[in-house]
Formats: structure tokens, C-alpha cells, sequence
């Protein structure tokens, strides 16, 4: 039987606007999703922080943005469809996914901030990137002598501030989408979702991967592969929704490729100072 909370969310999803006010197509890598709403706000956040990435091409996923207050009230108690949430602190998206299908049905929380629809979306191309040969990792990529160096570590880390001291051309500084094309060489695509870096990819090989420590003084430390797997993981953005939930299968395939590329990626430990003297070390 349906909580009473999940058969008013099911009152709210089974009205769905014929028309949409606005509609955007977001290209990302080799895969695309629609977004269409009737808000105001979270079209101009659209048009203005992905306009590099909207394009014109047919969608692989379609996201239906809906205003709660808008809609009228129908019950309908289908096995087919899967209501979900992901939480920011206090503020709850409450999807629903047609099982084996790309429609998605978003409730918008009443109050919301660009960050929290950025890491929504974070949360959907984690999700899915696998299907599409790549992982989200949470980390900065510069380009050092023609290959790539990757910096991940939580919120404050420094990945943006040691992106920008090293003086190196930098890919992005927050989100990166890393793929493995054989041979040891990798593309790296950033995502739309932070300015001012902008739309762009690189090829080649990586010459190194580090975890970040703010410290009082800067090294490089090895560690063991089993910590290194784990900082790989880390540093991943959720995969566990978007009909992943609880897909032990998918967590595998998360794994067998996080085990194929982890030798290639020299995962170390840095503990630097925020100055640029971590150059000489790696």
C-alpha cells in the first residue's frame, strides 16, 4: 500500500503539462537530455550557465521540470513507476522514472538554488555515465607537457586553487568526465555546471592523479593500491540512482572499471601548502 506522502507526490506527477513553456536540449559528451519547464527561474539559469551546451539534436533522456502548486490532483498506483528523492540539507528532489524508460519526472522544490539543480544534474550524468564509457569524478584537470594531471579531494580541498597556481592550461577546476579510449589514452570533457571554464575536451595520457591534503608542508606520498582504489571511488559523484538503486550489477560494472584504469591513473597522496611549490613534486 502508498504512504500517504508518496500518493500526493503520485497526485502531483500524473498531471503533466502538454505544453511547455520553455524547452532546452543539453549536449554533453556523446549523450543528450532535454529539460522542459514552465519556471521562469530555472529557465533563465539554463540559458545563461549552458549556452555553450544547447543545441538542437534529438534527446537520449527528457526531464520534465514540474511546479507543484500548478497541478491538479489524480491517483494512480502503477508498479511501473519508481518515485525517488535526492537531498540538498533541506531541500528535497522528488523524481519519478518510468522503469526501462529515459522519462524522467522532477518535482521542483518551491525554493531552490542554481547549486542544487547543478548537483541534481551532477547526480543524473553520474548516474548514467557509465553507459557512456565514462566516470564523473569530482576533480580539477590541467594539462602538464601534453598529458593530464587530475586533482580530486572533498569541498575545499584546494582542486580549484592548485588548478589555478599551477600556471598550466586548465581543463576545469571542479567536475571532470574522464573516459578510457585504450592504449593508456584518456578524454576528458568538462560538464556545463561551473563557470567561467568552458566547453572543451583533451586526449592523451595522464600523467598523474592526486588526492589533496592541505598541509603544512608539500609531498608526495605512495600508497597502496587498495587506497588508491578508494580514493578513486571517493572521488566519484553518486551512481545509485536514475533506476541504479540498489543495481548491484551497475556497482560491479562501477568497480571492473575503476579496477581497469587504476593502474594507469598513478593515483598518489599530495599534501601541499596552497603555494606553488607542488610543481617540483609532481
Amino acid at each position: 500500500m502508498l504512504s500517504i506522502f508518496k500518493r500526493k507526490l503520485i497526485d502531483v506527477f500524473n498531471i503533466t503539462p502538454s505544453d511547455w513553456v520553455y524547452s532546452h536540449c543539453i549536449s554533453i559528451k556523446d549523450f543528450t537530455f532535454q529539460v522542459n519547464t514552465n519556471n521562469e527561474n530555472l529557465n533563465f539559469y539554463l540559458k545563461e550557465t549552458l549556452k555553450e551546451f544547447i543545441t538542437k539534436q534529438n534527446s537520449d533522456y527528457t526531464f520534465n521540470f514540474l511546479n507543484f502548486k500548478k497541478h491538479s490532483k489524480f491517483i494512480d498506483k502503477k508498479d511501473s513507476l519508481v518515485i525517488k528523492h535526492i537531498r540538498f540539507f533541506d531541500t528535497f528532489f522528488y523524481y519519478r522514472q518510468h522503469k526501462n524508460s529515459n522519462l524522467i519526472d522532477v518535482l521542483l522544490p518551491s525554493k531552490f538554488e542554481n547549486w542544487e539543480v547543478e548537483n541534481f544534474f551532477k547526480i543524473f550524468i553520474s548516474s548514467v555515465s557509465l553507459k557512456h564509457n565514462c566516470l564523473l569524478i569530482h576533480a580539477s584537470a590541467i594539462i602538464i607537457d601534453n598529458e593530464i594531471v587530475l586533482f580530486s579531494g572533498q569541498s575545499t580541498a584546494g582542486k580549484s586553487t592548485i588548478a589555478d597556481l599551477s600556471g598550466y592550461p586548465i581543463i576545469h577546476d571542479d567536475n571532470i568526465l574522464i573516459s578510457y579510449l585504450g592504449n593508456e589514452i584518456f578524454e576528458i570533457v568538462t560538464i556545463p555546471f561551473k563557470t567561467p571554464y568552458k566547453k572543451q575536451f583533451f586526449k592523451g595520457k595522464i600523467k598523474g592523479f592526486y588526492r589533496l591534503f592541505q598541509d603544512r608542508q608539500t609531498y608526495v606520498k605512495d600508497i597502496n593500491i587498495e587506497k588508491q582504489l578508494s580514493h578513486l571511488i571517493f572521488g566519484l559523484w553518486a551512481f545509485d540512482h536514475f533506476n541504479n538503486e540498489k543495481d548491484n550489477n551497475y556497482n560491479n560494472e562501477v568497480l571492473s572499471y575503476c579496477m581497469k584504469i587504476l593502474s594507469l591513473l598513478k593515483v598518489k597522496e599530495l599534501y601541499f601548502t596552497k603555494t606553488k611549490d607542488f610543481l617540483e613534486k609532481i
